[in-house]
Order: structure tokens, then sequence, then C-alpha cells
């Protein structure tokens, strides 16, 4: 090996020592600042990337299901906020829950004076509902579960969609609970695939019409690639609002007469003995054949993007095809689920009242 040779390797190993240190030193200079905040970053759901802390222990959960999906994962005893009064049943999961306080903005905004007053180190919001920047002038850190800027378009990008968001929530919570949305969403792909197989078979055109009324009035729905659009549509119905643009959608007593659905499923805020059966609506379909059911509603609403999602599945796939799904007993997969996942050891007759949309019994 020449002189020239020897000089060049020696120049170029100099060199990689230099850059690997360089990166190291990088590195670990941000990694020695996340220790020093107690942080660590993450990416929200809107694209957001938030330091938020590496064991986040005063969360606001501001957010629709944010609290049921904290509490799947492990987390209820870290909520230090809540937006609204969670359905009844949540309470006979988490006693404790009756000691968390309730922010006076519901879904729509941020009590920033008491959420500092409460030492949270977290806030779940809506992106239409709480501006980062105001949680930012507060010294608060808030990330975004759910992203309104584009809606799913095939069935596999709306699980995918959902799943992310079960893992992104895992994601914030660190231990243990990134395994346990493994968990769930192994558990949601079997269902889906249970369900998936048995309907399959159908022909789009032999699919029950289905109507879903989510408020009280009966007449607010949901439209094209909705999360309800989307689970009716692999349980095996047809959604007779799905073409509708608007993902909240409104519609007229006329129109559900002219839609003529073979089913309507009814809401967390909608009601079954509404006068609309017993008069405008008495001719329609669901109504002569007495296939007009109430959605359940657990420790969230199944029919809102709830964890009790894949349950939801199967109570609409069996109420369409009793004979594809005899061998599905509700009662049994309702208690499983529970125990599995919200650790509760549910009886049978609880599992009952709660597939009925009834509360619990005092």
């Amino acid at each position: 090996m020449t002189r020239r040779e020897r000089i060049t390797i020696l120049t170029l190993s100099l060199l990689v020592v230099v850059v690997a240190g360089f990166v190291l030193f990088i590195f670990h200079g941000f990694t020695d600042v996340e220790k020093k905040n107690g942080g660590r970053y993450v990416t929200d759901r809107v694209g957001n990337k938030m330091l938020i802390p590496e064991r986040p222990v005063r969360i606001a959960c501001l957010a629709g299901p944010s609290y049921e999906k904290i509490f799947m994962l492990g987390g209820a005893d870290r909520v230090a906020l809540i937006p609204i009064e969670m359905p009844s049943w949540s309470y006979v999961l988490n006693p404790e829950l009756k000691n968390i306080p309730i922010s006076p903005y519901g879904h729509g905004g941020a009590d920033v004076e008491r959420m500092l007053q409460l030492k949270v180190d977290l806030v779940i919001h809506w992106p239409w509902a709480v501006s980062r920047e105001s949680l930012e002038r507060a010294g608060l850190t808030g990330v975004c579960p759910y992203t309104d800027k584009r809606r799913p378009e095939t069935m596999e990008a709306f699980i995918n969609n959902y799943l992310d968001e079960i893992r992104f929530y895992g994601e914030i919570l660190g231990g243990d609970a990134p395994d346990r949305a493994g968990e769930y969403c192994r558990y949601y792909r079997e269902i889906v695939s249970l369900v998936r197989r048995r309907i399959d078979s159908v022909p789009r055109g032999e699919r029950p019409r289905v109507y879903y009324a989510m408020h009280s009035d009966l007449l607010s729905t949901q439209g094209k690639n909705s999360t309800t659009a989307w689970s009716v549509t692999m349980a095996g119905g047809e959604m007779v609002s799905r073409e509708l643009t608007e993902y909240f959608a409104g519609v007229s007593v006329e129109q559900v007469i002219a839609w003529n659905p073979a089913f309507i499923f009814v809401g967390y805020q909608g009601d079954t003995d509404s006068p609309l059966f017993k008069s405008a609506w008495k001719s329609v379909k669901a109504v002569k054949e007495k296939n007009v059911y109430r959605i359940p509603r657990g420790a969230f609403f199944w029919d809102m993007a709830s964890t009790e999602g894949g349950l939801f599945l199967l109570f609409m796939a069996k109420t369409m095809y009793p004979r594809q799904f005899s061998d599905v007993d509700m009662v049994e997969y309702t208690c499983n689920f529970y125990k599995r996942f919200y650790r509760y050891p549910l009886t049978d007759g609880q599992a009952r009242r709660i597939l009925k949309g009834q509360p619990p019994l005092l």
C-alpha cells in the first residue's frame, strides 16, 4: 500500500468518526432535551408534531369518545376532565368517574382556566373545537385523535383509519397501552372478518335498506363515507342516506317515507316510541314489519365511534340476518368483550340491559 493510499484511508476513517460523533451528539442532544422536559414527540391525527409528557397523568378528554378509549387502554386513573356526563354504564364500570369534573363547554371548547387549576398536562380535543394556539398560549399541550379533513372512501380505508386512531391513543398513553391497543385492533378485525364471511355472498341488490336516526327528532342522520354509513355497509346493509354529501345530514319526514327502509336503527338520542312511528311513518316497511331498533349504549354510544364498534357490527348483522348469525349470542359476546377489554365482570342480566339500550339497575 502506498503512502498516499494510507493517508486517504486514514482521512476517510477520521471523517466517518467525526460524522458519526456529530450524529450521536445531535441525537443525544434532542433526547436530553426531551428527558429534561419529561417529554416525547408524537404526531397527532391532523399532522401536528407535539411534545407531550413521557407519561401524561392529568388528561382532559374533550373529544367525544376519548374518555372511553383512555379507559379501555388502562388510563382511567389519569383522566382529569371530561366533556359531558358519560353514559350511565360508564359509572358502573368506573365508580371513580363520578368524581371527575365535567367541562362547561362540552365538546365545543376549552375551559383553559379550569384545566390549569386541575394541572392538566395533556388535552385531547376535536380539531374544530379548540385551537392549538389558544392552548399553547396557556402553556397547555393538545392533540387531535381525529381529522375531519378527509373521509375514508373504501371499507378498508375506514377500518385502517379507525384502528390507527386506537393505536394513536395507545401511543399517547405509553406504558402497556400500545400493547392493549394492538390486542383490540386484532379483535376488531376478527369481528369484521366474521361478519364479512357470512354476508359477502349476499348480492348488493338483496341487502336490506337501512335508515339511521341519530337524534331525538329522528331526522338527523349521517351521509357519505361517515362512520355509521361504513358500519352499516360492513354489517350487510345499504344505508339509504349514503349519497348525502354532508357528514351530519338533516332529512325530511317525506324523504324517509320515499326511501322506505327495511330497518331503522335509532341512535343514542333517538326514541323508538316517537309519534312518527305511529303516524307519518306507519306505512314505512321497517315500521310495518316491526324492524325499528334502539342502538345499544355501554361505556359509550355504540353508534358514535365507540370501542364497542365491533359489537355494534355484530348487533346490526344479527338483527338483519338472524339465520346467518343464529349461533352468535350477543349476551356472550358483550360479556366477553367487557371482561377482556374493560376488565369488568359483566353479568348476563347487565348485558341484556345494555343490548336493549337500558340503563343499569340502581
